[in-house]
C-alpha cells in the first residue's frame, strides 16, 4: 500500500471509530446516518455551480496583453464522511470534508491554474459528557483561501492546524459553567498560483514570495464562564491571553495579547433577547491599548426565525502589522417559510485599524441564501455574495476592489 493510501486508510479507520459529542436534542439526526457496529457514518456530498467575479489575476480575454481581475465560472465538488460514536467513557465525533474547486477558464484564460484541493478535518472527544466534571479534546485541519489573515489580498491559501484542550465544569447544578481552556494554533500561508499582484507594491502582502512571511504558532489561554442568576439572564465572563510567534522575525513581530470582557445575556423582551459585554485588549509586546466589546439585540419572530444587529470591537493579532483593531457592525436574520425553505442573510460593515505600519481599511460585505430541503436526503441552496474593500496604504491600490460570488449548490446527505 502506497502512503497516500495508507494515509487515506488510516483516515477512513479514525473516522469509523470517532464518534460524535452531540447534545440530546441532536440525537434524531445521527439516525439519520448509516450504523456500523456501534457507530453511525454519514458520507455526504456537495456539488456547486457558481461565477466569481474576481477569481485572481489572469488575461481576461485571449487578446489581452496583461493580466487584470478576472471573472470566472467556477464547478465545485465536495464529498464528505462524519463518523459519531458514544462509549461508556467518551462520546466520540469526526468529520472529514474535501472541496475540489476547478476555474473553467470559459470567462478567462489561464484562471484554471488558480483551480484547487481544499478540505478540513474535525475531531473530537468529550470524555464524561453527562457529568458536572468534562474534558474536551478537538483537532481541526483546514486548507481554504478563507485565511485569519485579514490584511492579505485575493490569492492566498492558509493550512491551519488547531489543538484545542478544554475542562467544561458544571457545579451545583449547572447554574454555573466554567471553560478553562489551551489551543495551540499553526497557520501556514501559500499563494494560489505562482504570481505577483500587479499595481500592489508592498512585498509582505503582494508577492508570491511575501505570502509565507506570515506564518505563525499561536499559544492561547481561555478561560470562559456564565452564571445564571435569573432563570433567562446570565453573568458572561470571556477572557483569552494569546502568545503569537512568527518563523519569519524579520518581518514580524511576537504578540503578547490579553483580552477580556464582562457583561450580561439574556432575554430582555418576551420576543427579544440581549447581549452586553465590554472589556480591555492590550498588547504587551506592542503599543496596542483598547477598549472592546460587544452590545446585541436579537428579535425572535418565531420559535424557528430571528434578527439580530449588534456592534462588535475587538483586537486581533496579525502578520506583519502585529495587531488590528476591528470595528464591526452586523446585522443577520433567518426566516422560515413553511417546513422547507429558510432565508438567511448577513450585512457587516468592518473598519480596520492595523498598528504597524499604519493602516486603515473599510469592508463590506452582505450574504443573502435559499436554501430548500427538497428531500429528507438532498437540499438545493441558491447564495449570493457582495464584498467591498477599500484601503488607505497606497502601496495596496490594487487591494480596493469589489467582489461578486453567486452559487447553485446541491448537497447530498445519506
Amino acid at each position: 500500500m502506497s502512503p497516500r493510501h495508507a494515509t487515506a486508510a488510516a483516515l477512513l479507520a479514525l473516522l469509523t471509530a470517532a464518534g460524535g459529542a452531540l447534545p440530546a436534542h441532536a440525537q434524531a439526526t445521527v439516525e439519520s446516518g448509516i450504523k456500523v457496529g456501534a457507530a453511525r457514518l454519514r458520507p455526504g456530498l456537495e456539488l456547486g455551480w457558481g461565477y466569481d467575479s474576481a477569481v485572481g489575476y489572469f488575461p481576461t480575454s485571449p487578446a489581452a496583453a496583461s493580466n487584470g481581475l478576472a471573472p470566472e465560472w467556477v464547478a465545485r465538488i465536495a464529498p464528505s464522511l462524519g463518523a459519531v460514536l458514544s462509549t461508556p467513557i467518551a462520546d466520540l465525533s469526526g468529520n472529514a470534508r474535501l472541496d475540489f474547486v476547478w476555474f473553467t477558464g470559459l470567462l478567462s484564460p489561464g484562471s484554471q491554474a488558480a483551480s484547487r484541493l481544499q478540505g478540513e478535518l474535525d475531531l473530537s472527544a468529550r470524555f464524561n459528557p453527562n457529568g458536572p466534571f468534562g474534558f474536551l479534546v478537538q483537532e481541526r485541519l483546514t486548507r481554504s483561501d478563507r485565511t485569519s489573515n485579514v490584511g492579505a489580498g485575493l490569492g492566498v491559501l492558509s493550512l491551519r492546524n488547531d489543538i484545542r484542550l478544554s475542562a467544561p465544569m458544571k457545579p451545583g447544578g449547572g447554574a454555573l459553567e466554567i471553560t478553562p481552556a489551551a489551543i495551540y494554533a499553526v497557520e501556514l500561508f501559500s499563494p494560489v498560483v505562482n504570481q505577483d499582484i500587479p499595481g500592489c507594491t508592498d512585498p509582505s502582502v503582494c508577492t508570491a514570495a511575501g505570502v509565507a512571511q506570515g506564518n505563525f504558532h499561536n499559544l492561547r489561554g481561555e478561560l470562559t464562564s456564565s452564571y445564571r442568576f435569573l432563570p433567562r439572564t446570565s453573568l458572561v465572563l470571556d477572557a483569552g491571553y494569546d502568545a503569537r510567534m512568527y518563523f519569519t522575525a524579520a518581518t514580524n513581530r511576537n504578540t503578547n495579547l490579553l483580552r477580556a470582557t464582562l457583561g450580561l445575556a439574556g432575554l430582555v423582551l418576551p420576543r427579544f433577547s440581549g447581549l452586553l459585554k465590554l472589556g480591555w485588549g492590550q498588547d504587551f509586546a506592542g503599543s496596542t491599548m483598547s477598549v472592546i466589546g460587544q452590545a446585541e439585540v436579537t428579535y425572535h419572530v418565531n420559535t424557528r426565525s430571528l434578527a439580530r444587529a449588534g456592534y462588535m470591537r475587538n483586537v486581533e493579532p496579525m502578520p506583519i502589522y502585529g495587531v488590528m483593531v476591528d470595528d464591526r457592525g452586523y446585522i443577520a436574520a433567518t426566516y422560515h417559510v413553511g417546513e422547507k425553505l429558510v432565508l438567511t442573510g448577513t450585512l457587516s460593515l468592518d473598519y480596520l485599524s492595523f498598528e504597524a505600519p499604519a493602516r486603515r481599511d473599510l469592508v463590506f460585505a452582505f450574504s443573502p441564501t435559499a436554501d430548500y430541503t427538497v428531500t429528507r436526503w438532498l437540499k438545493a441552496g441558491l447564495q449570493y455574495g457582495f464584498s467591498a474593500r477599500s484601503s488607505s496604504a497606497s502601496t495596496l491600490a490594487t487591494l480596493n476592489l469589489a467582489r461578486h460570488d453567486l452559487a447553485l449548490r446541491f448537497t447530498f446527505a445519506f
